[in-house]
């Protein structure tokens, strides 16, 4: 069904259970791009199993990762929205094998046209996430890095749940941070054990102990 804040999650049974019957299952291994930055859209992809990186790649061809995605995200909507034939924004690439269910552009349309909760449901996820990014905009100008890399853990944390497939180098790019600084940060979290790291995986063990560092 998908965590309770994604797109799946916000569905009921009969609205979910459409959606995924309109599309085909398709499988990604590791490191695979599933979708890509700048390519004509013609679907959109519910992930059922895995997580991904939604990527962006700047004009000096610095890798910015913008989010995490995983089980019942909605992934390539907006170019779907966009008059159904819009250009992806971000590359998506698999963190680790991922199942999803692709959905043509018009399916999509069509389902969200005959499903008015449905509607409902992406306007929530729609708005949420750009209030996500508006909030992040304004951490870099006005947090220093302890907290936006505090801030970043606590909203992955309500996105994807404690244990998160994340290097201390994805950290960085989400945090606006080097990966030097991010690594200090979280040696001090690992000290008083608010967070478990082990390669490319970042564990915040005590999410209250990490919120109450927030200032």
């Amino acid at each position: 069904m998908g965590e309770p804040a994604s797109y799946l999650g916000m569905l009921d049974d009969a609205d979910r259970t459409a959606l995924l019957e309109t599309g085909a299952r398709r499988n990604w291994s590791t490191g695979a791009t599933v979708l890509f930055e700048g390519d004509a859209s013609d679907h959109v992809l519910v992930v059922l199993r895995g997580r991904v990186k939604v990527v962006s790649t700047s004009r000096e061809g610095q890798e910015l990762i913008l989010a995490l995605r995983g089980e019942g995200d909605l992934l390539g909507e907006l170019a779907a929205l966009h008059s159904g034939s819009g250009s992806r924004s971000a590359s998506v690439i698999a963190a680790v094998p991922v199942t999803g269910v692709v959905v043509s552009n018009a399916e999509f349309l069509r389902f969200l046209h005959t499903r008015p909760a449905a509607c409902v449901a992406l306007a929530r996820m729609l708005a949420a996430r750009l209030a996500r990014t508006e909030r992040r905009r304004a951490d870099v100008s006005l947090l220093d890095v302890r907290n936006r890399v505090r801030r970043v853990l606590l909203d992955l944390v309500a996105d994807q749940g404690p244990d998160l497939l994340l290097s201390q180098q994805d950290l960085a790019s989400m945090a606006a941070s080097t990966r030097e600084s991010v690594g200090r940060v979280l040696a001090d979290l690992r000290a008083d054990g608010v967070v478990v790291t082990r390669r490319g995986h970042i564990t915040v063990a005590d999410p209250v102990a990490l919120e109450e560092r927030l200032s």
